[in-house]
């Protein structure tokens, strides 16, 4: 996290602008381990990436003004306190082994694979082997459905690249940052996720241009100035959220989000699938389509999307917009939304900003999967 960037932030418990409180060690104009503070508390920057859950910001700001930055980055990893420095089997080398393992460039130079192994004593293995396989997903190519309406509808206006804004929520570790900026210059991207691991790996193999990394909740998204955000991607995330109404209720906030913005979000029944101790259930598309009817005001409905149909055509390339609308009562999960009080849709996209090989190798669809358990709710 760089020093301009902090100015772009504001606290969503307070809603007031964040300002860089202690820097404890810098990597070039980067500040990687420090602290933001705003009107109500102070909050950890751990290895560039701003730290927003309570109560756990405390014990965070307390292992590095004691200068203790492994085994901060370590508890945000494991969410383990067995491993802290004081433990009897971390007082004999076994800290310094951490800060060895947990290096950027130690991680970077032993490549994935080997990242995988080191975390699988730490993480779920069937959400390991998910996150670092999205790229052979289908779906994961829809984060960019944003920038092909966003190419679109500047091609045809003859606009130049201004500065833009782009909230991903749900980030991952495979995202595509890289080719968003690639495709259209000018575009600054901010990423949320609960999980601080999934920031800091995709910050060492997927790290874009000066991302804005944050780890918190969905459900306190306010985390960026008013009228600020053009693009707003929610990417196989909504069916996480516990609370996916309140969710849209302050993402919408036309106090908060600008008139003009687009918001696109696609979500997957994969839960369905997963061990019954996850504990998520999906969104069914009649909670949006509620959600939406009773809103005040000027009322705009989303579009729904066919997930698989779009997806498989932005692995093509090109998507007959008319042809992926989803107009049937079916598809009660495996839909996409996109939602924008001024903007409409083009008739035509292009997914070409995505190489060749990267749409070739996306070959995975959740038709495949195996149901696990089942829930009579759905």
């Amino acid at each position: 996290m760089q020093h301009k960037q902090v100015s772009l932030l504001q606290c969503p418990y307070c809603l007031k602008s964040f300002s860089v409180a202690e820097v404890w060690q810098k990597a070039g104009q980067d500040i990687r381990f420090g602290s933001l503070y705003c009107l109500c508390d102070e909050f950890p920057v751990i290895e560039g990436i701003l730290y927003l859950f309570k109560p756990t910001h405390r014990l965070l700001l307390d292992l590095l003004r004691a200068r203790k930055f492994t085994e901060a980055t370590l508890l945000c990893i494991s969410q383990k306190r067995l491993l802290r420095s004081n433990m009897p089997w971390m007082k004999f080398g076994g800290m310094k082994l951490m800060s060895w393992l947990l290096d950027p460039s130690f991680l970077k130079r032993i490549g994935q694979r080997d990242v995988i192994r080191l975390l699988s004593y730490l993480m779920p293995k069937h959400l390991l082997e998910y996150y670092f396989t999205r790229g052979k997903w289908k779906d994961s190519f829809l984060i960019g459905v944003p920038l092909a309406i966003l190419l679109e509808r500047e091609k045809k206006q003859k606009v130049t690249s201004k500065s833009l804004y782009w909230l991903d929520i749900g980030s991952g570790i495979v995202n595509y940052f890289a080719e968003i900026q690639a495709a259209r210059k000018n575009i600054q991207i901010i990423s949320l996720d609960a999980g601080f691991s999934n920031l800091f790996l995709s910050q060492i193999f997927y790290p874009g241009q000066d991302v804005v990394r944050i780890c918190g909740d969905a459900h306190f998204i306010q985390l960026v100035r008013p009228q600020t955000i053009d693009v707003v991607s929610v990417i196989d995330t909504l069916q996480c959220l516990s609370a996916p109404v309140p969710f849209l209720t302050e993402l919408l906030d036309p106090l908060w989000l600008k008139k003009d913005a687009q918001v696109f979000v696609s979500g997957l029944p994969e839960h369905l699938y997963l061990d019954r101790d996850w504990g998520i259930f999906p969104t069914p598309r009649s909670i949006i389509q509620q959600y939406f009817s009773l809103r005040g005001g000027k009322k705009v409905e989303p579009i729904f999307l066919n997930n698989e149909v779009l997806s498989a055509a932005f692995c093509e390339g090109t998507v007959e917009v008319k042809k992926v609308i989803l107009t049937t009562k079916q598809r009660t999960f495996r839909y996409s939304f996109w939602w924008s009080q001024t903007q409409r849709l083009p008739k035509q996209l292009s997914s070409m900003f995505f190489s060749q090989a990267q749409r070739e190798n996306a070959t995975l669809s959740w038709e495949t999967s195996q149901r696990k358990w089942t829930n009579r709710a759905y």
